[in-house]
């Protein structure tokens, strides 16, 4: 995975975000207004992949 695989911030909209590996956790983060999404911690090689999903997967709205 890399930084070319993320969608925009879903709050602010900017594309300058990026994939951070943090000792074991890996999480994107958005440079421009500072949003984290979820920090993943599984343990194994595909962290960072999972953290791509999370951040690029549609957030629902109740309705």
């Amino acid at each position: 995975m890399s930084n070319k695989d993320l969608l925009p911030c879903p709050f602010c909209g900017s594309t300058h975000v990026e994939l951070v590996c943090s000792g074991s956790a890996w999480f994107v983060r958005c440079n421009e207004c500072d949003a984290n999404g979820s920090t993943v911690t599984d343990g194994d090689e595909m962290d960072s992949e999972k953290a791509v999903a999370i951040w690029n997967k549609p957030a629902r709205v109740a309705a």
